[in-house]
């Protein structure tokens, strides 16, 4: 697990470099969780997952809506719909649970600011899926593999298709 937490200390030190000062005993809380290709995430409400090696699928009723990799977060909101989340590959997740998270708050104040930088990232990283649908049909298939290249041959054409807005017969003559 040593490695998992390097990758997330790196990550936490380039949104909120005084983290280790301002909240010492937040690595405490970390919790390590190891999928299998196919194994569901146990998502609950609230809690903070960050993918530290493997790669995840979001999706809301059968329908792909983001795919995580490594160094990216999974923050489950409250009013969020029903989501599920899938390994595409063996993978490891760190999780801080959302009561741990509530005790870090309690003890150390400035949490909410760690917080805050990290669902600002997590926005960012969300927003990716609309901006590619944003664009011209030509042009989203290259956005994705410039993003996502290691997720291709994880998934089936027709789910690829369905993340893009496009038909399997278009991405069939793409490919």
């Amino acid at each position: 697990m040593k490695r998992e937490k390097i990758l997330l200390t790196d990550y936490l030190d380039s949104i909120f470099p005084l983290w280790e000062k301002e909240v010492p005993k937040f690595m405490d809380y970390i919790e390590e969780i190891k999928l299998e290709t196919d194994e569901p995430l146990p998502s609950q409400r609230g809690d903070i997952y960050f993918v530290s090696s493997g790669a995840i699928a979001k999706y809301h009723k059968k329908i792909p809506k983001r795919y995580i990799t490594p160094g990216e977060l999974i923050m489950i909101k409250f009013d969020s719909k029903p989501l599920f989340f899938r390994a595409l590959e063996d993978s490891c997740i760190l999780l801080i649970q959302r009561r741990d998270l509530y005790q870090l708050a309690n003890n150390y104040p400035v949490t909410i600011q760690l917080y805050d930088q990290l669902l600002a990232r997590q926005e960012q990283a969300a927003d990716f899926r609309e901006l590619v649908l944003e664009m011209p049909k030509a042009e989203r298939l290259e956005m994705f593999r410039s993003k996502f290249s290691t997720i291709i041959p994880l998934i089936n054409r027709t789910e690829l298709a369905s993340y893009l807005g496009v038909s399997r017969e278009y991405l069939r003559r793409l490919f």
